[in-house]
């Protein structure tokens, strides 16, 4: 039976080193296998013989690390590596960046949440934009949507809808995922667009020996339903994975017992309906033509149906989602040239919305509607290099059609008017990179970086005379360039504490939406009928400066840090004027549009965890942000604070663990935000404490949670669950009330 060896490279303090060669070699024969560590440190060598081997780890910087490991027949062995710096004889602690995160496949699992949106919250810094029972969206550090970087093994998936009902998140299954790493600021400079943050998902990957199955059913409250199941069969040059989840639910409801749908208008007996049923399947195939040469094809297919969102005027119909994606890796441990990455993906999003549940319908079938597609297709080379080093180079072209339908009934006829909101806008995009990592003595480590990005926005059939109406005679393309680059620091400046800082500035493209977007529907309940984009938008800049202490023991942990970002030409919503009245165009006098801004976002976080007895463990996290932008009365933007930034937060959990078993007691505290954007009508949000319980098994091949979220039923709503966009009706959507959960898992493996 093959053997195997996996676990986690990192420095010291335990923070992961990506991109780490690790080697093992069997001693009597001498035959080698090489793999490099991935974006969170992670590392698996299959297929191996029972036998002795040495298992040896190369990274710039760090002094070289060699072990010895006796592998039994069809034993697979955990192996964590810890490397020091170079020239380091005794073990110290080196951060090796400033403000990252992030959280495995397992972790998301000992919890009740549906997507990946919800279960990112766990993550001090992260907040969730909640729109419905599922397809929840990501916010760092009060910046989200356009203004973060989304990648799904290194591709690029756009949500098809013009205003986030379908975030890229949300195609994603949760069973699908093996971690995920959440950088936060402008502190990365492989990926364009990551202006204030940067969340990578990292799907599994085939590596088992033999057939290895994952199996997984998670319900809960609200008639919530997931099954899904995963298979991997490996050989000695092949590795195959395959898969496939369900997702259903009802409405929840709120901490009154209330159904969330009553606040969406729908029609007498829709009230009830699911409110997402959603199914995903995927495979993979690895294939190993040289022991230090990986491949692998990949294709991912996702369909929805009855999305119902109730804090919008009309739900999906269906939302469906295709992925595919190509990849090879090829590495070596001598020369200049270390590693060489390519990656050719094409996705594709197609979305149809309307109000058929809707009051709003009246006696039509849909009143209106709107179907959304959208496709990316791209490619990016990223070599590793000697001397720390490594450049990369990453293209990517995407295509965006939106078109409406709005009925109207007179007299018994129905009066239908279509509008092609956003016509086949199609943008291009090309950005190099180049990175630098290096060790100074046995105190300080530099991480730097820069890349230089350009962007052609081409939507020459888009609605001139509406841009015209607003903002004069304007051109329908746009030409976009900016450089992007960080430096860190970390100093060691005792055994156990280490200090970091770092300043970034990267740039982000204004998203076509924003610019070129155009519809005079009166969709939403704001007081604009109209809803424009702005073609003379500039490109945004976070330029931000973090500094931290780490210190980590063996028993304790704890990192506060504190960061302030200057957000150069911030897009901002705001009511825009007619400067010559074409009531053709346009059926308002004013329109909601977006305008750039200068603005400020600054806080802190911190987290930490102390042992309270042998088994017994205390870890909390506390975080706060504040935004502000500098008014333009002459835009219509009065209010100095900046849209839909977060309050406080604060969590503390308390968690029991002995052989396998777990208990936990944990309470969320969430300050009130009375800092609002009146220019938007945000509404002040009440503070709030929830708890939850939970506890479970976790075995070999058996995983067993169960738990009680919003233990006392508190009737509340977190402040980023009301957004602003031509779909809105106006509502804030509360929080689910109390609500149980149970997630099973079983992995069956036989070997070869």
């Amino acid at each position: 039976m093959a053997s195997a060896v996996h676990g986690e490279v990192s420095d010291p303090t335990g923070a992961v080193l990506a991109g780490a060669l690790v080697t093992v070699r069997r001693i009597d024969s001498g035959r080698v296998w090489s793999v490099l560590t991935d974006a969170s440190g992670h590392y698996t060598l299959a297929g191996l013989d029972p036998g002795r081997y040495a298992l040896d780890v190369r990274q710039a910087g760090f002094t070289e690390l060699v072990r010895t490991v006796m592998l039994g027949a069809g034993e697979t062995a955990e192996e964590p590596l810890r490397l020091n710096l170079a020239s380091v004889v005794e073990q110290v602690n080196v951060i090796s960046g400033p403000a990252s995160d992030g959280m495995s496949a397992r972790q998301m699992r000992e919890g009740s949440a549906r997507d990946l949106g919800e279960a990112a919250t766990a993550i001090a810094g992260v907040q969730r934009a909640r729109k419905a029972a599922i397809a929840n969206d990501i916010a760092i550090r009060g910046l989200f949507h356009n203004n973060i970087a989304t990648t799904i093994d290194g591709t690029r998936l756009y949500g098809a809808c013009t205003f986030q009902m379908d975030p890229a998140e949300y195609h994603v299954d949760l069973a699908e995922v093996d971690h995920v790493d959440v950088v936060k600021g402008p502190f990365d400079v492989t990926t364009q667009g990551e202006l204030g943050g940067f969340v990578k998902i990292v799907t599994r990957t085939p590596d088992a020996q033999g057939f290895l199955l994952h199996s997984n059913v998670s319900t809960g409250s609200y008639g919530y339903y997931n099954p899904s199941v995963t298979a991997e069969l490996g050989g000695k040059d092949t590795d195959w994975l395959a898969g496939y989840s369900y997702r259903t639910s009802q409405f929840y409801k709120d901490g009154d017992g209330s159904l969330v749908s009553e606040l969406g208008g729908y029609r007498d007996g829709y009230a009830d309906l699911q409110a997402f049923r959603t199914q995903s399947a995927w495979s993979k195939l690895a294939f190993h033509p040289a022991a230090n040469q990986h491949g692998e094809i990949s294709y991912t297919r996702q369909q929805s149906g009855d999305l119902l969102y109730p804090y919008l005027t009309m739900d999906g119909v269906y939302d469906d989602a295709d992925r595919f994606a190509a990849r090879y890796d090829y590495f070596r441990s001598q020369g200049w040239l270390r590693g060489l990455h390519g990656l050719a993906y094409a996705d594709k999003a197609n979305h149809l919305m309307d109000d058929h549940l809707r009051e709003s319908a009246g006696t039509m079938p849909f009143s209106m509607s709107e179907h959304v597609v959208s496709f990316t297709d791209g490619a990016r080379m990223d070599a590793d290099l000697a001397q720390g080093f490594t450049a990369g180079y990453e293209f990517y072209h995407r295509y965006w059609n939106s078109n409406g339908v709005m009925r109207m009934s007179s007299m018994g006829m129905t009066m239908p008017t279509d509008e092609v909101e956003l016509p086949g806008v199609t943008e291009d995009v090309n950005g190099a990179y180049v990175a630098y990592r290096h060790a100074f003595g046995t105190r300080w480590l530099l991480t730097s970086g820069a890349r230089f990005d350009h962007d052609f926005t081409n939507a020459s059939a888009a609605d001139a005379a509406s841009f015209e109406t607003y903002y004069g005679a304007v051109a329908l393309t746009a030409h976009d360039a900016g450089a992007s680059g960080n430096a860190m620091v970390s100093w060691q400046a005792t055994p156990d504490v280490a200090v970091f800082t770092g300043v970034g500035s990267n740039i982000r493209f204004p998203d076509p939406q924003e610019r070129f977007y155009a519809s005079s529907f009166s969709m939403s309940m704001s007081m604009e009928d109209a809803w424009v984009g702005n073609p003379l938008l500039r490109h945004p800049r976070d330029t931000e400066f973090d500094l931290g202490v780490r210190t980590k023991t063996r028993r304790f942990a704890f990192t506060p840090q504190v960061f302030f970002s200057k957000l150069d030409n911030d897009v901002t919503l705001h009511v825009a004027m007619p400067q010559q009245m074409d009531m053709s165009t346009m059926s308002s006098m004013n329109a909601e549009t977006y305008g750039n801004v200068q603005a400020y976002l600054w806080g802190a976080e911190a987290n930490g965890s102390a042992p309270l007895g042998t088994n017994l463990m205390l870890n909390g996290s506390y975080t706060v942000t504040r935004g502000t932008k500098v008014p333009q009365p002459d835009n219509h933007i009065e209010s100095s604070n900046l849209f839909q930034v977060p309050p406080v937060r604060a969590t503390l959990n308390l968690t029991y663990e002995r052989k396998g078993w777990y208990a936990e007691a944990g309470a969320e505290v969430t300050g009130r935000q009375d800092h609002v954007d009146t220019d938007e009508n945000e509404q002040t949000t009440a503070g709030f404490s929830v708890f939850h319980l939970k506890g479970g098994y976790h075995g070999r091949s058996f995983d067993a949670e169960a738990g009680v979220n919003n233990l006392l039923s508190r009737e509340y709503s977190e402040f980023l669950s009301y957004a602003r966009d031509p779909l809105t009706n106006g509502v804030r959507l509360p929080e689910p009330g109390r609500n149980f959960f149970v997630n099973v898992a079983y992995r069956f493996h036989r070997g070869e």
